[in-house]
């Protein structure tokens, strides 16, 4: 006997990738429904005025580094002071720690997906001005996809985690999967309780948001 379960799939994960500094989008490499691994150049700012930032942040640090070579050889000769080795020491450690944070600013002008998935809406627009926490685009990733559904109170125990299911889905596909989650507590208002059933979508080809009836074989009662 199968314990049939209505249910709607839904994706592993929803993720918005958002700017990590402000600018104005020259390039979106993406499009919805285009798949994209973790890593993968998502959009990309202007880094016209932080490119020119790295560069003075570079030239300070290399008369910083002059400074104090020329120190360092003085105080050798005992031409120069500690105090004054130390000054110039001090100086280019600080023109050192500009130029990674110049460095770092111009590094987030990239966008990369953090996780593989599919692109989604919300997505920014070329030309658009983005903020710091403004969506660049919406990845999905739908490996694995799940099927979560209600199951009643008067059906809960006869079900495990583990236990395998077949699905089928409104868009015509028919796959398997198995149950990975059941809840403790019941809804008060429906008495019944939520299931997940995980199912593997390598390709991708399970869409989210799809309705779907899964058939759960029972294990068969002893006597």
């Amino acid at each position: 006997t199968d314990l049939k379960m209505r249910g709607r799939t839904e994706a592993e994960a929803r993720v918005p990738v958002r700017a990590e500094t402000s600018g104005r989008v020259a390039e979106r490499r993406v499009a919805a429904g285009d798949e994209v691994a973790a890593g993968d150049v998502l959009c990309q700012l202007d880094r016209g005025a932080r490119e020119a930032q790295m560069l003075k942040a570079e030239a300070e640090a290399a008369k910083a580094k002059l400074d104090f070579e020329a120190a360092t050889k003085l105080r050798e000769r005992q031409f120069e002071s500690a105090t004054r080795v130390a000054a110039t020491k001090a100086e280019l450690d600080a023109a050192t720690a500009t130029v990674a944070e110049a460095q770092l600013e111009l590094d987030r002008t990239t966008i990369t997906a953090p996780v593989s998935g599919t692109v989604e809406d919300p997505m920014t627009d070329v030309g658009a001005m983005l903020s710091v926490g403004d969506v660049c685009v919406t990845i999905i990733d739908v490996d694995p996809i799940t099927v979560t559904g209600q199951i009643s109170e008067r059906d809960i125990g006869k079900v495990h985690t583990g236990m395998p299911a077949h699905v089928s889905l409104v868009t015509g596909e028919e796959v398997d999967g198995s149950i990975r989650f059941i809840s403790r507590a019941a809804d008060p208002d429906t008495r019944t309780f939520t299931v997940e059933i995980e199912v593997p979508n390598a390709d991708n080809t399970l869409r989210d948001g799809v309705t779907a009836l899964a058939s759960i074989p029972l294990d068969p009662v002893r006597l």
